[in-house]
Order: C-alpha cells, then sequence, then structure tokens
C-alpha cells in the first residue's frame, strides 16, 4: 500500500472513530450506516476498518479507557482519605463532562450485562487505593467494603451522567451532585 493509501486509511479510521464517538455522545444509538454518513465515508470504507459495530464500540472504549485513566492517574491522590475521595471524584467528573460518549448506555449494549466491571479498574484504581487506606483507617462505614463502594460509586455515576443526560441537571450541579454523594457513602 503506498504512502498516500495508507495516510487516507488512516484518516478514514479516525473520521470513523470521531463520528461513532460525536453520535454517541449526542445520546444516540447510531447504526453502522449512521456512522459511515457522519464520518462522509461508504459503508464499505467503515467495514474495511471495522467488521461489526461492536468491534468499533469496543475500540472506542479501549481508546476512552486508557485517556480516563491517564488523566486520573497522572497526579496522586492526597493521601489523607476524605482528600483523596474528593480529588478522584471531582478528576473523574471532569472526565466524564470531556467524553460524554462514555455515558452512553449504547456504547456497551453489546457486552453481557452491559459494562464490565474489570474494564472499569483502570479508572477505578486510585479510588480502590486510597479506600482501602479509609477502610484501614476505619474510615469507611461499617458495613460497606471497597468492593462494594467502588460498585456503587460507578451507580452513581451513571445516574449523574443520566440526570444530565435528561436535562434535568445542568453539568455543573449534576458534577456537585456526584462528587458529595460519594464523599458522603464512602465515610461514615
Amino acid at each position: 500500500m503506498s504512502r498516500k493509501k495508507r495516510e487516507d486509511a488512516q484518516a478514514n479510521a479516525a473520521g470513523i472513530v470521531r463520528a461513532a464517538e460525536e453520535l454517541l455522545a449526542a445520546g444516540q444509538d447510531p447504526s453502522l450506516a449512521d456512522i459511515a454518513a457522519r464520518a462522509g465515508v461508504s459503508r464499505q470504507t467503515l467495514y474495511a476498518h471495522f467488521d461489526r459495530r461492536s468491534d468499533l464500540f469496543d475500540h472506542i472504549v479501549e481508546r476512552m479507557t486508557h485517556e480516563v485513566a491517564s488523566h486520573l492517574s497522572g497526579t496522586p491522590l492526597p493521601d489523607e482519605p476524605r482528600a483523596g475521595i474528593a480529588e478522584w471524584a471531582a478528576r473523574s467528573w471532569r472526565v466524564i463532562e470531556a467524553n460524554p460518549a462514555l455515558l452512553n448506555p449504547a456504547l456497551f449494549a453489546h457486552r453481557d450485562g452491559g459494562a464490565d466491571p474489570a474494564a472499569h479498574e483502570p479508572i477505578t484504581g486510585g479510588l480502590r487505593q486510597v479506600l482501602q487506606r479509609a477502610a484501614d483507617a476505619q474510615l469507611l462505614a461499617p458495613a460497606a467494603s471497597v468492593d462494594w463502594l467502588v460498585t456503587a460509586v460507578l451507580a452513581i455515576g451513571h445516574a449523574a451522567a443520566g440526570e444530565l443526560a435528561a436535562g434535568r441537571m445542568t453539568a455543573a450541579a449534576a458534577g456537585a451532585a456526584f462528587e458529595e454523594s460519594v464523599v458522603r457513602l464512602c465515610l461514615s
């Protein structure tokens, strides 16, 4: 393949991913035809890069997970549990706001049971660490395990995102509710 054709193919693939992310960020559940039309490519070109919609969506999830994990792990969280949990929640919401396609359930619908909890680990690793410090200091709610709290925090994030997507909350209000709810949930 010539250099020009490789460059065109890379540009097409990037345009397809960008188009899918834009449609997902807008709350749509796009078909491959929708994505191809948005990207300005033929369905044949789309299929040359992604055999199935699930392959494209998995690619997007992997790319975004890497981006989010990089952002969340860039600076260490404070050692003090309350400050660490609050900082993790604030960083997480900023990342969610910057990647609204992550909030669309259609992105995960092709997976059995929706989003895989293990897939969240690169994102929740810092939270898990600070929650373990809080548990060691006996600051967690007595009946709550670290695993349960991580799962509950993810659910709160999805709830805040749902309120934002439905127009019932502004991004600022949803972010503030998420951050406050996470701290209140996690600490006794």
